[in-house]
């Protein structure tokens, strides 16, 4: 929204300098005229004015292509929130007959493209983890044993996938069941899985740290912090973009 506006100041101020100069033209054309005679009949000037024009016209060329492409460019929004569509829960059958089926609560970001063009190489990736601890919420503890991975987009797997104008898709966070209150699984598809353990009393939260990538978008920072209680009935996850 914020280049929108910026470009239509640029269009506003290319409309209203034409308007001024007309207007000064209108009221000293004659001396304006006489003026621009003077100058005519100097022929090292006029020879100096001409290699200035082209010029500028050279440099204006160049700074409208600049310009006008890097306000079409693609740009992305990342989102998450409570209940449908960001959390998904759904129900896998028990193994045995004697015990309850398992309820599954899946968390995904929604990526959506809200520039001017379209995004032909779009992904997400969770490059960072911290903990945060009950004692010290104010300093996040980095998990180290974390490897930069991309996530996988619903119902397809972690490879770049294509973004047009005013569309958006959902990649898969994770998920965290109903048989294992304590735990949210990372789940990086072909890469592997990471687990997200809530101790009480030692750990109150975690934060997600990744990028939002693509071949002509500007990449997009985003952090996320997660919490649940491992210790009460099964439900959404708390989430908050920070």
């Amino acid at each position: 929204m914020r280049f929108r506006k910026r470009k239509k100041v640029l269009i506003f101020s290319l409309l209203i300098f034409p308007l001024i100069l007309i207007l000064i033209i209108l009221f000293k054309w004659k001396d304006i005229i006489s003026f621009l005679h003077i100058l005519y009949l100097d022929e090292v000037l006029v020879k100096w004015a001409g290699v200035i024009v082209n010029i500028t016209i050279i440099l204006l060329t160049l700074f409208l292509n600049i310009t006008l492409g890097y306000f079409r460019r693609p740009r992305f929004k990342i989102d998450c929130d409570i209940g449908p569509p960001w959390q998904i829960q759904t129900k896998l059958a028990a193994a045995n007959d004697d015990k309850d089926d398992v309820i599954q609560m899946h968390l995904r970001f929604r990526v959506t493209n809200v520039g001017r063009t379209c995004e032909d190489s779009s992904e997400v990736r969770i490059e960072k983890i911290y903990k945060i601890n009950a004692q010290s919420i104010d300093k996040p503890i980095a998990l180290n044993d974390h490897d930069p991975r991309p996530l996988k987009w619903v119902g397809r797997n972690t490879a770049p996938i294509v973004l047009n104008v005013d569309t958006y898709d959902f990649v898969d966070l994770g998920v965290r069941r109903s048989d294992i209150l304590e735990r949210f699984r990372l789940d990086f598809s072909e890469r592997g899985h990471y687990d997200l353990i809530m101790e009480s009393d030692i750990i109150s939260g975690f934060l997600v740290d990744g990028t939002v990538y693509g071949n002509k978008a500007i990449p997009l920072h985003f952090t996320f912090e997660l919490t649940w209680d491992p210790t009460s009935d099964f439900g959404p996850i708390k989430i908050k973009k920070i």
